[in-house]
Protein backbone atom coordinates (compact mmCIF):
# COMPACT_ATOMS: atom_id res chain seq x y z
CA UNK A 1 0.00 0.00 0.00
CA UNK A 2 3.05 2.38 0.90
CA UNK A 3 4.81 2.05 -2.65
CA UNK A 4 2.68 4.16 -4.49
CA UNK A 5 3.49 6.96 -1.82
CA UNK A 6 6.92 6.14 -2.17
CA UNK A 7 7.06 6.69 -5.46
CA UNK A 8 5.24 10.35 -5.45
CA UNK A 9 7.47 11.13 -2.44
CA UNK A 10 10.61 10.55 -4.84
CA UNK A 11 9.18 12.25 -7.61
CA UNK A 12 8.47 15.20 -5.76
CA UNK A 13 11.85 15.20 -3.82
CA UNK A 14 14.05 14.60 -6.95
CA UNK A 15 11.83 16.12 -9.54
CA UNK A 16 10.67 14.44 -12.76
CA UNK A 17 10.59 14.79 -16.36
CA UNK A 18 7.86 13.06 -17.53
CA UNK A 19 8.03 13.67 -21.22
CA UNK A 20 8.40 9.65 -21.73
CA UNK A 21 6.34 8.58 -18.98
CA UNK A 22 3.19 10.32 -18.74
CA UNK A 23 1.27 12.55 -20.61
CA UNK A 24 1.60 16.10 -18.22
CA UNK A 25 0.26 19.01 -19.38
CA UNK A 26 3.85 20.86 -18.37
CA UNK A 27 5.95 17.39 -18.93
CA UNK A 28 7.62 18.02 -15.98
CA UNK A 29 6.68 17.92 -11.92
CA UNK A 30 9.03 20.47 -10.31
CA UNK A 31 10.79 19.52 -6.83
CA UNK A 32 8.20 20.15 -4.09
CA UNK A 33 9.63 19.57 -0.78
CA UNK A 34 6.94 19.81 1.40
CA UNK A 35 5.01 17.48 -0.94
CA UNK A 36 7.76 14.86 -0.43
CA UNK A 37 7.88 15.31 3.06
CA UNK A 38 4.08 14.80 3.23
CA UNK A 39 4.24 11.22 0.97
CA UNK A 40 7.10 10.39 2.40
CA UNK A 41 4.71 10.39 6.06
CA UNK A 42 2.37 9.14 4.48
CA UNK A 43 4.31 6.07 3.14
CA UNK A 44 6.03 5.48 6.54
CA UNK A 45 2.63 5.38 8.17
CA UNK A 46 1.98 2.64 6.06
CA UNK A 47 4.77 0.85 7.13
CA UNK A 48 7.56 1.72 4.61
CA UNK A 49 10.89 0.81 5.48
CA UNK A 50 12.18 3.35 2.78
CA UNK A 51 9.78 6.10 3.95
CA UNK A 52 10.84 5.43 7.74
CA UNK A 53 14.87 5.65 7.13
CA UNK A 54 14.13 8.65 4.93
CA UNK A 55 12.37 10.46 7.56
CA UNK A 56 14.64 9.64 9.98
CA UNK A 57 17.47 10.83 7.90
CA UNK A 58 16.25 13.99 6.96
CA UNK A 59 15.40 14.54 10.96
CA UNK A 60 18.37 13.70 12.58
CA UNK A 61 20.60 15.09 9.80
CA UNK A 62 18.53 17.95 8.87
CA UNK A 63 18.09 19.63 5.38
CA UNK A 64 18.02 22.71 3.50
CA UNK A 65 14.04 23.01 4.44
CA UNK A 66 13.76 20.73 7.50
CA UNK A 67 15.93 21.54 10.90
CA UNK A 68 17.10 18.81 12.75
CA UNK A 69 14.96 17.32 15.34
CA UNK A 70 16.15 14.42 17.10
CA UNK A 71 12.84 13.68 18.74
CA UNK A 72 10.93 13.59 15.64
CA UNK A 73 14.10 10.92 14.11
CA UNK A 74 13.66 8.90 17.16
CA UNK A 75 9.79 8.59 16.88
CA UNK A 76 10.61 7.11 12.94
CA UNK A 77 13.66 5.18 14.47
CA UNK A 78 11.42 3.66 16.97
CA UNK A 79 8.67 2.74 14.31
CA UNK A 80 11.24 1.05 12.35
CA UNK A 81 12.83 -0.66 15.07
CA UNK A 82 9.31 -1.69 15.85
CA UNK A 83 8.71 -3.36 12.52
CA UNK A 84 12.46 -4.86 12.64
CA UNK A 85 13.97 -3.38 9.86
CA UNK A 86 17.79 -4.74 10.40
CA UNK A 87 18.63 -1.04 9.77
CA UNK A 88 16.96 0.95 12.69
CA UNK A 89 18.03 -1.96 15.00
CA UNK A 90 21.39 -1.61 13.97
CA UNK A 91 21.18 2.46 14.76
CA UNK A 92 19.40 2.18 18.02
CA UNK A 93 22.47 -1.04 19.18
CA UNK A 94 24.84 1.80 18.79
CA UNK A 95 23.18 4.38 20.42
CA UNK A 96 22.53 2.07 23.01
CA UNK A 97 26.08 1.68 22.92
CA UNK A 98 27.55 4.92 23.16
CA UNK A 99 25.00 6.00 25.87
CA UNK A 100 26.57 3.37 28.56
CA UNK A 101 29.89 4.41 27.55
CA UNK A 102 29.11 8.37 28.40
CA UNK A 103 27.74 6.87 31.44
CA UNK A 104 30.79 4.88 32.24
CA UNK A 105 32.73 7.98 31.33
CA UNK A 106 30.61 10.05 33.59
CA UNK A 107 30.96 7.67 36.53
CA UNK A 108 34.48 7.44 36.17
CA UNK A 109 34.79 11.20 36.30
CA UNK A 110 32.71 11.43 39.04
CA UNK A 111 34.86 8.76 40.85
CA UNK A 112 38.22 10.07 40.10
CA UNK A 113 38.89 6.71 38.29
CA UNK A 114 40.16 8.13 34.63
Amino acid sequence: MSEPHMVVACVYKNGKDLESDIAWESGKIPKDNEAALHWYTVAADGGSEEALRELFDTYYFGTDFVPKNRARAESYLRRATQLEHEWAMLVSARWAEETNQQKARIRKMKTGSL
